[in-house]
């Protein structure tokens, strides 16, 4: 579908306008040398008899840039996979394919972000498709896998031999660690992951390659808190001999059918050599100066993606890599596993429980259809009036705003709240949806407003070179 054109370009950036209704994050796409060409909507504006405005970033940087005045049209996402982890915030299912997950992914987030509870959402997954797997549990966390299927063996030790029987048998292995000091964990750790190793490469040689002669099936090792195993600095009580194991298995791994799933709370912490291997990434909520400086490097994480990550709910994360076409905004799926560990401490204590406050509109909803039918023409928007359609809800970041359903907030009004003193923000991620906040905005936001980008000189495409 034709969704607008190109009115400027620089470098992997440019302007455009824009004939259909859009939001911020939408993925495009133009066409040259007779390829479609992904880009990503970055910001959106109303401009005074000029409509619907916005910029937008290419994600392809070999790709030849579009011309001024080439079209833009609407990519329709479609998700081909094996394993369906969540949806998309417009209620897409993502589907993962296994193939990527053999050259390595990284998991990233702050603690009780969501990496776990991700993780378990993957091996649920292996475990309906029959992908044999290995879970390194530091923590103690996968342990009840075995409820879900009993094709998953929760174990604290094993003899190589067995491992491999069941890895045969496609099952996944979970071994529990928890309660073990750190260095008895790297020193199982490196015995697994160096007999494993070991074995595949024996395979592989011993088959000359023919993948029909193969003793042993590809297989994916799930390590928790992998900066324990492979740290950027080794401490003396650490084994080194896991930490060069890990790096060994992140570089030759992949093509002996082994591949990584590794999880870190702080990027800087887990070896250079680990995470450098690893062409996918699903990153939770982060915040940290360093660990944002690390996803920065990465080739397949784009600035945009970056802004994003640091206003991430809980439970959602952006996939980006060789897992998914385009970066992508991912909001997990529950778990069918029961939770291994409980985290309503208040409960523990014996405190009264609060009833959970979620951001959703609760009015009548043909009421509100009702009233905001209304045109500007008919009865003038301003801040008053929405207030007396909308409570004011205090949400986390943006403070106290009124919440407006994206299907009733119509695309002129954002200028026109915006002259009256107001800030218009697109959010979404909210458990209701997708919806637009509204605020007065603060004096330092009055003084410091930044204009959108002036595209009035732009009268013939040969105005750019």
């Amino acid at each position: 579908m034709l969704v607008g054109r190109v009115l400027l370009v620089q470098g992997l950036s440019g302007q455009a306008e824009y004939t259909e209704k859009l939001s911020v994050g939408d993925f495009l796409y133009y066409q040259t040398d007779n390829k479609k060409v992904i880009c990503q909507v970055t910001s959106l504006s109303v401009l005074p008899l000029k409509g619907l405005h916005g910029t937008f970033k290419i994600l392809d940087s070999v790709a030849n840039p579009p011309k001024v005045w080439d079209n833009l049209y609407l990519f329709q996402r479609e998700f081909e996979g094996h394993l369906t982890v969540g949806v998309t915030a417009k209620g897409e299912p993502v589907k993962f394919r296994v193939n990527p997950f053999f050259r390595h992914v990284l998991v990233g987030g702050k603690t009780t972000a969501g990496k776990t509870h991700l993780q378990i959402v993957i091996h649920e997954e292996f475990l309906d498709c029959g992908v044999p797997s290995i879970v390194i549990d530091t923590q103690g966390e996968f342990i009840h896998l075995n409820q879900f299927n009993s094709a998953a063996i929760v174990v604290e030790d094993m003899r190589f031999s067995d491992l491999l029987s069941h890895l045969r048998a496609k099952h996944t292995v979970v071994f529990n660690l928890q309660g073990l000091s750190n260095q008895s964990k790297t020193r199982l750790c490196y015995e697994i992951l160096s007999e494993l190793l070991t074995a595949k490469e024996r395979d592989y040689k011993e088959a000359e390659n023919d993948l029909r002669l193969l003793q042993i099936p590809p297989v994916i090792v799930d390590i928790d808190e992998t900066e324990i195993y492979a740290p950027e600095r080794t401490r003396r009580s650490m084994n080194k001999d896991c930490r060069d194991t890990l790096i060994d298995v992140a570089k030759r791994g992949g093509k002996v059918g082994l591949g990584l799933i590794v999880n870190s709370q702080r990027m800087p912490g887990l070896h250079y050599d680990v995470r450098s291997q690893c062409n996918s990434a699903l990153i939770f909520h982060i915040t940290d100066t360093g660990s944002r400086t690390v996803l920065s490097q990465l080739p397949y994480i784009t600035s945009f993606d970056l802004n994003r990550i640091k206003d991430l709910p809980q439970g959602q994360c952006i996939a980006t890599g060789e897992l998914v076409p385009h970066p992508l905004h991912i909001l997990v799926r529950d778990i069918k596993t029961p939770r291994a560990k409980n985290l309503d401490f208040e409960g523990m204590l014996g405190l009264p429980q609060i009833p959970k406050q979620e951001l959703t509109v609760t009015d009548n909803e043909k009421e509100l259809e009702k009233a905001l039918s209304l045109t500007k023409d008919e009865k003038g928007i301003s801040y008053k009036y929405l207030r007396s359609l909308y409570p004011i809800r205090k949400v986390p970041i943006h403070g106290e705003c009124i919440v407006i359903p994206e299907r009733y907030f119509k695309p002129d009004w954002k200028n026109t709240l915006e002259i009256q003193g107001c800030k218009v923000i697109h959010c979404l991620d909210m458990p209701g949806g997708s919806v637009y906040l509204v605020r007065k905005k603060t004096a330092k936001e009055n003084t410091t407003e930044i204009q959108f980008p002036q595209t009035s000189t732009l009268i013939r495409g040969d105005a750019i070179q």
